[in-house]
């Protein structure tokens, strides 16, 4: 089930074409799987109206450049 704002979401655009293999884990779990209501980059979004930064990953972590 593909999350419905991951379009606009740019951790997934910066991210989806990276080598990261733990980003491309959190992309496929959150983004494509069943996960998307539990993403802390979409809480963060209902919480203050703005997506978080960019680096700031589904779990609520900080990914590294």
């Amino acid at each position: 089930m593909l999350c419905p704002v991951s379009d606009e979401c740019m951790f997934k655009k910066k991210f989806e074409s990276d080598q990261n293999i733990q980003c491309k884990g959190f992309i496929r779990i959150y983004c494509r799987g069943g996960r998307h209501n539990e993403c802390k980059r979409r809480q963060y979004l209902r919480e203050n109206g703005e997506w978080p930064e960019e680096n700031y990953m589904p779990n609520g972590y900080m990914a590294r450049d």
